[in-house]
């Protein structure tokens, strides 16, 4: 596997491990612990995926970061993976998060689970219409 995945997540330590174990698979990872820079780490590096921690912050930080990334042009088609452990937000956002062509990871999760949905979304199979339109170690 190869590409680059950016990471935004608050804690560091969830930071270091998803940086481990997606390096362990190939891939260049950018990490960051806040969404200040969000826009221009994405427009800089052009990740292959961006992963979202929902809640940063004290704030839904990831549903706005993915509205950012949707509308804009240069960036609007990468695929997107929330990670939360906010699983009400999960569950209730759920028609905002497939109307904005992402998909969900519940924490704490298994890292073969977080691994094979970046092997997939990488892979080009994440909700298709959305571009039509503008056990392991647990986390």
């Amino acid at each position: 596997m190869t590409g680059t995945v950016a990471v935004f997540d608050d804690d560091a330590a969830i930071l270091d491990l998803m940086r481990d174990a997606l390096a362990g698979e190939g891939y260049r990872t950018v990490t960051e612990i806040t969404m200040d820079d969000a826009l221009a780490v994405m427009l800089r590096e052009r990740p292959a995926l961006v992963i979202l921690d929902f809640w940063m912050a004290g704030r839904a930080a990831g549903l706005q970061a993915l509205r950012l990334i949707r509308e804009h042009p240069a960036i609007s088609t990468t695929p997107v993976l929330i990670c939360s452990a906010d699983h009400a937000a999960l569950f209730d956002y759920e028609e905002d998060w497939h109307a904005l062509g992402c998909e969900t990871l519940a924490k704490p999760f298994d890292m073969r689970d977080l691994l094979a949905q970046v092997a997939r979304l990488i892979g080009g199979e994440h909700h298709a219409e959305y571009r039509q339109t503008p056990s392991g170690s647990q986390l």
